[in-house]
């Protein structure tokens, strides 16, 4: 969605600016508050695209095949865990110890992938002049970035509209 408009034509020539080249250009013009607010509104709008295309236009994600494949498999695994339960080995300290690693280093990959989101809606929310602030959470937590995306300088409507024909 980016490189098509501006690598054709470029920056600021004949409104074909998208939702994600307003994003960069408020990045490198450091207002952090209204790029990451422009980076959440995509997000959102390509969920949404996403549901519509998937839910309203009949796209096959997964095939009939597959549903079939997955039903017997989920058969024979069920047969397996009762099999298994009757024949449970002893765990030592070794399966413990393997669990709990496992389980923290789920959470250090979730919490890798959940923070810069979470940074991103806290930048969102903070006001423009603390575009450099490094506090976990807003204060006073700001709408003004919102604001700012949606004002009609901002040709926010037309950069939407390119974004859903690109």
């Amino acid at each position: 969605m980016f490189d098509l408009p501006a690598g054709m034509i470029g920056f600021g020539k004949y409104f074909v600016e998208t939702v994600s080249t307003l994003a960069y250009v408020e990045n490198n013009n450091l207002r952090y508050g209204s790029a990451a607010a422009y980076s959440i509104i995509l997000f959102v709008y390509i969920v949404f695209v996403a549901f519509l295309f998937v839910r309203l236009l009949g796209a096959d994600v997964v095939g009939d095949d597959e549903v079939r494949a997955i039903a017997d498999q989920r058969k024979r695994q069920k047969a397996a865990a009762e099999l298994a339960q009757l024949n449970r080995p002893q765990r030592d300290g070794k399966y413990w110890a393997g669990l709990i690693a496992g389980i923290v280093g789920m959470g250090f990959i979730i919490l890798y992938c959940v923070l810069p989101f979470y940074w991103m809606v806290v930048s969102s929310l903070r006001l423009p002049s603390d575009g450099f602030s490094t506090d976990f959470l807003p204060n006073p937590a700001s709408v003004e970035n919102y604001i700012a995306v949606f004002a009609p300088q901002n040709m926010f409507g037309s950069a939407l509209v390119n974004s859903l024909i690109v």
